[in-house]
């Protein structure tokens, strides 16, 4: 079974992000599941709800491997959720992708003391189209 590429979204999320990631990966034939930190149905920050696939509490039940975990912005975002350091650790031992903002690097590195390895973070900042970011990661996945 492939390892799936996770996409965490926090309450009042970038639905566009969301969407453009979930849409182009599955597009790709990659395995995609839209996580929430929160219930499955999360509204996003211009009001649009979106279902997810599971809970962040389910991942951290299950046991299935992590291929990449994209970090969506969100007004109450992943990253001050104390369970994002149990994912992080958990997709670094999967030698997993992670794609967010800079200070998801610093996080990782930090919840993994330092073992995170070169090339596998993608940041996405202003200025860089999530597009790019999702055909970068497409072509690192296949």
């Amino acid at each position: 079974m492939k390892r799936a590429v996770l996409i965490l979204c926090g309450e009042n999320f970038d639905e566009v992000a969301a969407v453009t990631f979930a849409a182009g990966l599955r597009t790709a034939g990659l395995r995609v599941q839209l996580v929430s930190t929160g219930s499955t149905l999360l509204r996003g920050r211009h009001g649009i709800t979106l279902q997810c696939d599971l809970t962040l509490s389910d991942v951290l039940a299950g046991d299935s491997g992590i291929g990449a975990l994209v970090l969506v912005p969100a007004a109450a975002s992943p990253i001050a959720d104390p369970r994002l350091e149990l994912l992080l650790r958990r997709a670094t031992a999967d030698d997993a992708l992670l794609i967010g903002p800079p200070r998801l690097l610093h996080l990782a590195q930090k919840a993994t003391a330092g073992s995170v390895r070169d090339g596998r973070f993608l940041s996405y900042h202003n200025g860089r189209a999530v597009s790019e970011v999702t055909e970068e990661l497409i072509r690192l996945l296949l």
